[in-house]
């Protein structure tokens, strides 16, 4: 079986790429298919994440498992019939590069049964230019452990209110 997955760009303009993928290939693939579809160079650390109706991120599966006895999971333990079942009714979110955020939206837009006869993943349908650097985005991911969000000096100065020594207070080296 083969899966046509449209993986949109979150912008406002409307870029996306389609891609066919055998169902029996994993994550991993498909996170180099849409690296090859939108030409993303580099090795930028990656991640698929479910996200909930609200945008609050459920589950993350990065490009390699983080835990020290390889008791997690990975891109390489989840093929692509597994990742888009039924049986989840959360959407699938691929963000690339951390430090840019790239957030690209995934939905099966066709499952054709019939035998593979090219090498997968293929990009077949192709909107938009994806832009130079990472443009604003429509939606907002939440991760799942929430963080506080710096928005303005008044934050930064609650956040460090506790941490103000008051001149009266004196310290010797020792307590330094």
């Amino acid at each position: 079986m083969i899966y046509r997955i449209r993986v949109a760009l979150d912008t406002e303009e409307e870029i996306f790429r389609d891609i066919d993928i055998k169902a029996s290939q994993t994550l991993w693939h498909l996170h180099k298919g849409i690296k090859n579809a939108f030409n993303l160079s580099g090795e930028e650390f990656a991640s698929f994440c479910y996200v909930d109706k609200d945008m609050n991120q459920i589950k993350e599966i990065p490009v390699e498992d983080p835990t020290d006895d390889q008791s997690g999971m990975s891109m390489a333990d989840v093929n692509v019939k597994e990742a888009f079942s039924d049986e989840e009714k959360a959407q699938l979110v691929y963000i690339y590069d951390f430090l840019n955020m790239w957030h690209f939206f995934l939905e099966v837009v066709e499952i054709q049964n019939r035998p593979p006869a090219l090498n997968y993943p293929l990009t077949v349908n192709s909107k938009g230019k994806i832009p130079l650097k990472n443009l604003k985005k429509i939606s907002k991911i939440s991760p799942v452990e929430k963080k506080p969000v710096i928005e303005d000096e008044e934050d930064i100065d609650e956040m460090f209110n506790d941490l103000q020594v008051e001149d009266n207070e004196s310290y010797s080296e020792e307590d330094l």
